[in-house]
């Protein structure tokens, strides 16, 4: 106030000098609700005007036009102005002084606006001036805020509070400030164009961690209750300082992942899913996930999520194992060698984890096992034995898988000890065995004669028969008019030759004893279905027939259960008869003897097979309302027993005895309350067949006394009776 004391004398010097009508007021002044403002107010007139009964003065709200009847402020004649400033105005200056300083008290938001002065001169020497002042009522303070507040760097935040009310000076507090770090507080004064701002500011370096915290500017104004305050949320822009991402794991080929991102900065980044190189999925938020649906061994590896702000850049990598079943092995191609080569087997697949790499030839285990993708196996001068399928077999804790090839062993013929001449009924019969591949071919020689034997001479019953890599040839030589056995020695040579060696052996006179047995043929067994067994003499089928017996071999000395009929014809028997289930599991002999007390047999054992049946004996009682069913059941196999209405039971106990090997008995026990029921339905069945029975249901008298509650008294009775008799014949004959 003090600079409009000095500035009026000069500004009436210079306004003198003029003739134009001149006011001066601040453009903008401010105070807070309830309290006071004073507008500094100064005005000119022409000089040449000499005010007619004083010197007069009124402010108008909102409009400088009194035909458009704005509000009065104040009225020097008369003391009529508007509701709203009725007791709130005051002139401080003298109109005669030039000085139209306005004071208004108690102002409110609705006192918000536009002044103008009009200078009363007298007579038509009226003037409204078109300059205003425009009053901003507060009902906080005022908080310069940069548009921008970066972390770790200085921030300097100011709270104004004006100062237009002489007799109430305000004062500035700072609130929730005892978060910060190191903050520091100065205070100023500005003064401009007669308007007065007290202001404080807060000077600090703000860190991510005060984002979103409050900060606080209280006014006030000392002996009074006026308190104004004003809060704010700090809005620190900061790059990003953490990102969260799953932990590395483990999935499964096929199936589906989600991969979580979150990343804490301000404002919230673009977030990445990179995949090495390649950009997956980005999006801007403060998190993102990522769905990896169907997973393949293909997408195993670093997965690294992105954040990027323009404020920082940060990112976390996780890694992703695919884990799968082996694939199928590639090994070598199947393959034909000669005796003596080496050989390197070659297996290699792929697996997670890596799989365990084993080589198998012919079901059994030749080669190490490897825990790798790769497995040679070496095969150093391979012999004939190494002839066969290898099979490798890669296992994992997720399944297994295999390849095979076939390495074909090729060799010199080999002579087997099988080698002979034997006596036979007819006369001498030479067989020559070999192994070699390709398989071998043979010949016989007789040296005495000068006679080779082979496919093209039929005298000597020459036979031939390959099986694999085993050539087998055989040739009969008859003897006629002697026995063989005691004529002269037999000179057969065999020769065995392929395209890798050829070898010659003497075959020596052996006689053979009779070691093959017969044959017999069983069909299924079924109970109560005729049945045929048939038994075939050994392979001896020259010179008389041989005589065939049949015997039942029971669990007991001379017991048979097998009746039916016996037919021979050559070297074959039959037996039919009818099959019991008692004949389970027996034994059945059939016995060939030869001219000459040679006898062979075989033994065989009965599997007979029956469809279920339930026995008559079978039923159920009731008792004190404790119902108690069994169920007899015979079949082959051995059946099983189902009480369908258990069901409806929740407690009831099951007992199953094994009867015989065909019988089975199953007990069931259980409380029931209601006795409608007249029947329980008993299941027996087995891999032939099902048999359902309903068991009748019979209800017991409770309580009734039967004979051998009786019969004690009874005795009692006699012996009583007894007793009496013999006492009176002792007194009758002591007398006597």
């Amino acid at each position: 106030m003090w600079c409009l004391e000095l500035l009026l004398p000069l500004l009436l010097i210079i306004n003198d000098a003029s003739c134009q009508w001149n006011v001066w007021v601040p453009r903008d002044i401010s105070a807070m609700t309830n309290s006071c403002v004073v507008i500094p107010c100064t005005f000119m007139y022409p000089s040449g005007i000499r005010p007619y009964r004083g010197v007069h003065g009124i402010w108008y709200f909102g409009q400088p036009y009194p035909q458009l009847f704005p509000p009065v402020v104040f009225k020097t004649r008369t003391d009529i102005v508007h509701e709203s400033y009725k007791g709130r105005t005051k002139l401080l200056g003298d109109l005669h002084q030039r000085n139209c300083t306005l004071l208004i008290n108690n102002i409110g938001a609705e006192h918000s606006g536009r002044y103008y002065f009009r200078a009363d001169l007298g007579g038509a020497n009226m003037y409204t001036f078109p300059d205003f002042s425009e009053l901003k009522v507060l009902d906080q303070p005022n908080i310069d805020v940069p548009e921008e507040i970066v972390s770790d760097e200085s921030l300097e935040l100011t709270c104004y509070a004006p100062d237009n009310c002489p007799d109430m000076t305000p004062e500035i507090q700072w609130m929730y400030t005892d978060y910060l770090p190191d903050p520091e507080f100065s205070s100023d004064y500005l003064e401009e164009s007669n308007t007065a701002v007290l202001s404080s500011t807060l000077t600090f370096t703000p860190r991510p961690m005060h984002n979103g915290q409050l900060l606080g500017c209280r006014v006030y104004y000392p002996n009074t209750t006026l308190v104004y305050e004003r809060l704010i949320s700090l809005d620190i822009k900061y790059a990003p300082r953490a990102v969260w991402v799953n932990v590395s794991s483990e999935v499964m080929e096929g199936s589906s992942v989600m991969l979580h991102c979150e990343v804490d900065s301000n404002p919230p980044p673009k977030i990445f899913w990179m995949f090495g190189d390649q950009e997956l999925l980005w999006d801007t938020a403060s998190n993102i996930s990522l769905a990896l649906d169907d997973v393949t061994p293909a997408q195993e590896g670093i997965y690294t999520c992105v954040g990027d702000n323009g404020y920082g850049i940060m990112n976390t990598s996780l890694y992703l194992a695919v884990k799968y079943p082996p694939r199928e092995p590639v090994v070598n191609d199947s393959m034909t060698v000669q005796e003596g080569t080496s050989l390197a087997l070659h297996c290699s697949t792929q697996g997670s984890p890596a799989p365990t790499l084993t080589w198998l030839k012919d079901g059994e285990l030749v080669g190490t096992i490897t825990a790798d993708e790769l497995s040679v196996l070496e095969i150093l001068e391979i012999t004939p034995q190494g002839d066969g399928q290898y099979r490798c077999l890669a296992e994992n804790e997720h399944g297994r898988a295999s390849s095979s090839l076939n390495i074909t062993v090729e060799y010199a013929p080999v002579f087997l000890e099988e080698s002979k001449c034997t006596v036979v009924r007819e006369g001498v019969q030479c067989v020559c065995m070999a192994t070699g591949n390709p398989e071998p071919t043979i010949e016989f020689y007789l040296p005495d004669l000068n006679v080779t034997i082979n496919e093209t001479d039929g005298r000597y019953n020459f036979y031939t028969h390959t099986d694999g890599h085993t050539s087998t040839g055989m040739i009969k030589l008859r003897e006629k008019g002697e026995r063989i056995d005691n004529g002269p020695a037999v000179n057969v040579h065999c020769s065995m030759f392929n395209m890798y060696g050829r070898e010659s052996v003497h075959l020596e006179l052996q006689q053979e004893n009779l070691t093959q047995k017969p044959t017999v043929m069983i069909p299924p067994l079924t109970e109560g279905q005729q049945t045929t067994l048939t038994c075939t003499a050994p392979g001896l089928c020259s010179g008389s027939d041989p005589t065939i017996t049949w015997t039942w071999k029971g669990t007991e000395a001379n017991n048979s259960h097998i009746t039916g009929n016996i037919t021979a014809e050559n070297h074959s028997s039959t037996l039919t008869f009818n099959p019991s289930a008692e004949l389970h599991g027996t034994n059945v002999t059939c016995k060939v003897s030869f001219t000459g007390d040679t006898t062979t047999e075989e033994t065989v054992t009965l599997n007979v097979t029956s469809f279920p049946r339930i026995l008559k004996n079978s039923g159920c009682r009731v008792q004190s309302e404790v119902l108690t069913c069994v169920c007899i059941s015979e079949g082959l196999p051995l059946p099983t027993i189902k009480w369908p209405q258990l069901k409806h039971h929740t407690e009831y106990s099951v007992i199953t005895t094994t009867i015989s090997k065909h019988t089975v008995n199953c007990t069931v026990t259980l409380t029931v309350k209601d006795r409608s029921n007249t029947a329980v339905e008993c299941v027996s069945s087995n891999k032939y067949g099902e048999v359902k029975r309903n068991l009748t249901i019979q209800v017991e008298q409770e309580d009734q006394p039967g004979p051998g509650a009786v019969l004690p008294w009874v005795v009692a009775a006699l012996s009583l009776i007894v007793n009496v008799i013999f006492i009176i014949c002792l007194v009758f004959l002591w007398y006597v």
